[in-house]
């Protein structure tokens, strides 16, 4: 990934996760974040409220992975972003409509 990918991704996340404190992120969005927060929340790879880089898991499609780093209550709020163990991918919120 490119760091400049990366680093839209990490924007799209935080920016998100200010609109959700003003109660002005899309319903399809916030949704979205909570469905990805449920798969995580009983994910072997995560430390508190990151997706551990320092574990090695089990993708969905039985790949070994490590975690990204993120932290995963900004990375759910990441629509472009996918999960590192492929248990959820990227959201495109134009296509719902």
């Amino acid at each position: 990934m490119t760091l400049t990918k990366q680093l839209k991704e990490i924007m799209q996340g935080w920016g998100n996760s200010f609109l959700d404190k003003l109660n002005m992120l899309p319903t399809i969005i916030k949704e979205e974040a909570e469905e990805r927060s449920k798969i995580c929340s009983t994910c072997p790879i995560r430390t508190d409220n990151t997706c551990d880089p320092n574990k090695k898991g089990i993708s969905a499609k039985g790949r070994a992975f490590y975690g990204c780093g993120c932290y995963i209550d900004k990375k759910v709020l990441c629509m472009d972003c996918d999960c590192p163990g492929e248990y959820w991918k990227a959201f495109d919120v134009n296509k719902i409509k």
